[in-house]
């Protein structure tokens, strides 16, 4: 568990090293850190962004329910397809830094970001 812990914080080093030292990718970090209206394609957006929990920053969620992914870096962030679930309610699958998949409910997860939902 101990060798676990050492290698998250080596991980975090490493992004945040990386982080810093692309000035584009450092910005594009701030805006989504301060809570700025503006969506990682650069484009002005009404919608408000917050990494979902349990995901380190791979995925964030939208009050509008849009799920973005950037698993592939902050510069080619890619907007999640939703799958229809047995209930009929839309449903993405998150994957961890493991690689380990996880189906969540998009009302679900924009709930637990914002504590609401809104269309």
């Amino acid at each position: 568990m101990h060798e676990k812990s050492a290698n998250d914080n080596s991980f975090k080093k490493e992004v945040r090293d990386f982080i810093n030292k692309n000035p584009l990718l450092k910005e594009r970090v701030g805006d989504i850190l301060s809570g700025n209206p503006i969506d990682l394609m650069g484009e002005k957006a009404d919608e408000d962004w917050e990494a979902i929990k349990n995901y380190s920053g791979l995925y964030f969620v939208s009050n509008r329910g849009r799920i973005m992914s950037v698993r592939n870096g902050l510069l080619k962030p890619k907007y999640l397809k939703p799958i229809k679930g047995s209930s009929g309610l839309p449903r993405v699958n998150l994957y961890d830094y493991d690689g380990k998949g996880t189906t969540h409910r998009i009302d679900v997860l924009v709930t637990a970001a914002f504590g609401r939902f809104q269309l």
